[in-house]
């Protein structure tokens, strides 16, 4: 029985054999100019899809961006849609068969909003097959979600400007030829912001929002119904005191998940959350992720929460954040967390900390691993504007090979030497300070055999292996309790 539950954590350590073939890359998008990758959708062939904004600061107009990389992270196509008279970005995407719709907003520059609801159709060659849009006259428009209900039919949940104090939500549901079947605005005093938007099995759309809501309390998290006609039902406060950047996703025909962030202590510490509800909102569980200390960690902005299969659910945000300077002003890391279905964490992954960066959207890829669409900004070479860094991730968090940009740092175990015979350096990530460390070292039958503890603010430890019989063995980093990184060692 140790044998095999060994086994289990063994495979978890050093990944199933299938992620040799899994594919890993980093992807940047470096120009003078500003630019966000705010969503993806993945092809069956593994092609991946990406959409985005670059601003122009020298003109009043912002491109829309499209993108097409394959599944080792090689360019098929680019295009940026710029008219000289027009603001436009792209917000969301979805593969249908062999058709990729992709949505956002656009709007004249002389009337500087972006008022139109942006739909357009592109064929497996990337030409524009549809192309329409809905206008809304007095608000502009952001953040841009779109489901496919049981109809058939795509359905958005927006948040509008009708100025420049007031927020409201929209909804609106088009045919799968966009042609418009019904809209309505929730028009409320104050700012009322829509983040994502499930269907019931009843037909009762829930919006993750955040505002004061009639006869609901007044949180930074809601959960907003409407009917089938976009009626206001009712609203209450999201359970387990999440917080903004809300994303949600159908765990099962009853459950759901969603996403937001958890302050804690008072407010001055914030990690990122997720709680599993039923489908009448009634809660079932909740956990947090976050670095240790006092660090702020933000939840990603667009989509933070995808998965293909329900017990590797993935989930993540940026870490070692000062709000106070200015997310880009201080080096931060991208936070990958894999977690169960019982929201417990299968691991954790930290990325970069070499720059500024900043998660817009995670994707869960049909091979088991992940993307990541993120800004980075360095202070010492960039002025101002920020470059788009997509980084693909195997099933393990592990990224193994590099592409067109700078090599992203990732936070995983460096032993040497290795193989080795006598004593083994291992090395990690100088991210941890002065929390409770520990390297422990187990061998093939799930015996652990050495541990050191650590408390100092150091990023590497030793460990003497010279009496321990030749074979595997794996050696697992563990921060607060909980276990961040591993690798394995062949003794000899």
């Amino acid at each position: 029985m140790i044998r095999l539950v060994f086994l289990s954590i063994l495979l978890f350590f050093i990944g199933p054999l299938y992620t040799l073939c899994q594919s890993t890359f980093t992807y940047t998008i470096s120009t003078p100019y500003d630019e966000r990758v705010f969503n993806c959708a993945e092809a069956e062939n593994g092609n991946l899809f990406f959409v985005g904004i670059r601003y122009y600061p020298d003109t009043i107009s912002d491109a829309a961006y499209f993108l097409a990389l394959d599944q080792d992270g090689n360019l098929l196509f680019e295009q940026e849609f710029f008219t000289e008279d027009t603001s436009l970005y792209l917000n969301d995407i979805s593969v249908i068969g062999d058709s990729i719709c992709l949505f956002g907003a656009k709007g004249l520059t002389t009337l500087g909003k972006k008022n139109e609801l942006w739909m357009l159709l592109l064929d497996q060659n990337y030409n524009i097959i549809m192309n329409k849009s809905m206008r809304l006259e007095d608000a502009s428009i952001g953040g841009v979600e779109a489901i496919i209900n049981t109809k058939g039919n795509f359905v958005f949940c927006c948040t509008i400007a009708p100025s420049e104090l007031e927020r409201n939500i929209f909804m609106s549901e088009v045919s799968s030829n966009f042609d418009s079947i019904n809209s309505s605005i929730l028009y409320l005093d104050g700012r009322e912001f829509g983040f994502d938007l499930l269907e019931t099995t009843d037909n009762i759309y829930k919006v993750f929002a955040y505002g004061n809501f009639p006869g609901a309390p007044n949180t930074l998290g809601s959960i907003v119904l409407f009917d089938s006609m976009f009626n206001y039902i009712s609203a209450d406060s999201l359970p387990y005191g999440l917080h903004f950047q809300h994303t949600a996703q159908w765990l099962n025909d009853s459950v759901y998940l969603v996403t937001g962030e958890k302050f804690l202590d008072g407010g001055g510490k914030r990690d990122i959350g997720i709680c599993k509800m039923t489908e009448d909102d009634q809660f079932i569980a909740g956990n947090h992720f976050g670095k240790g200390g006092d660090t702020i960690t933000k939840a990603g902005v667009s989509s933070n929460m995808d998965f293909n299969d329900s017990g590797n659910i993935y989930f993540g945000g940026i870490t070692n954040v000062n709000i106070a300077y200015g997310i880009y002003q201080h080096d931060s890391w991208l936070i990958l967390e894999n977690i169960d279905s019982n929201l417990n964490q299968n691991w954790q992954r930290f990325y970069g900390g070499d720059a500024g960066y900043y998660l817009w959207a995670l994707k869960a890829t049909s091979d088991g691993g992940c993307v990541m669409m993120a800004t980075r900004y360095d202070p010492e070479v960039q002025d101002g504007e920020t470059d788009v860094t997509i980084i693909k991730v195997d099933s393990n968090g592990l990224l193994t090979s590099t592409g067109n940009g700078p090599t992203i740092p990732i936070q995983q175990l460096a032993i040497h030497p290795n193989p080795a015979s006598r004593k083994i350096t291992i090395a990690y990530p100088d991210i941890f300070k002065f929390q409770q460390k520990e390297i422990l070292i187990y061998n093939i039958y799930g015996n652990k055999i050495y541990q050191h503890d650590i408390t100092a603010d150091i990023s590497r430890s030793y460990a003497d292996i010279s009496s321990y019989p030749n074979g595997l063995y794996i050696v697992v980093l563990s921060v607060e309790g909980k276990k961040i990184a591993s690798g394995k060692v062949i003794k000899y």
